[in-house]
């Protein structure tokens, strides 16, 4: 294995800030790093066309795999070999991905604005970092490049956090229970 590997996975669309990323590593390829796409790719044609030119022109091809839309299966297959979720989002409604990831072991790397610092501790199971920020991104990418001791405590961090997550069918009981006890007597 190439040293860390970063794993990008949403929408090739602005807000979830894919060119964020790429300008991040930019800087970083003195490291050993690489870094898988999944997602779609296609949804805003001039967008894709420019992460598509900000990873050639950054030198970044050799490093970068774009897997594009992918089954569930293989997303597991991906999840299981990486080391950090980066999707430095400008703004999440609630950030399933993040907590996936967790499952994984996987460090979340989040926007800071919306919901992921309600699963996100910086620093304790992840980083929150400010959207459009790729030098604050830089430095936390430096920061779990260089620290292997950090990576350890964090996937571990990460890990137990996704297991006090309550599940779906916990939150949904507990949604039930509300509406009965308060409007449904």
């Amino acid at each position: 294995k190439d040293g860390l590997h970063f794993i990008f996975v949403g929408n090739w669309i602005p807000r979830k800030g894919l060119h964020t990323l790429l300008i991040a590593l930019h800087d970083l390829q003195s490291y050993e790093w690489q870094l898988s796409l999944v997602g779609r790719t296609n949804l805003q044609p001039s967008y894709e066309k420019r992460i598509r030119r900000l990873i050639e022109s950054g030198g970044l091809s050799h490093r970068v795999r774009i897997y594009g839309a992918v089954s569930d299966d293989e997303l597991v297959k991906t999840w299981q070999s990486a080391d950090v979720l980066v999707v430095p989002s400008q703004y999440e409604g609630f950030g399933i991905v993040y907590l996936e990831a967790m499952r994984f072991g996987v460090i979340p790397v989040a926007g800071q604005d919306g919901a992921a610092g309600e699963i996100i501790e910086s620093v304790v199971n992840g980083f929150l970092v400010p959207p459009d920020s790729p030098a604050a991104l830089k430095k936390v990418q430096l920061e779990l490049l260089s620290n292997a001791d950090l990576r350890v405590a964090l996937k571990k961090a990460a890990r137990n956090r996704y297991e006090q997550f309550p599940t779906w069918q916990e939150s949904m009981a507990t949604v039930r229970r509300f509406l009965i006890e308060n409007f449904l007597r």
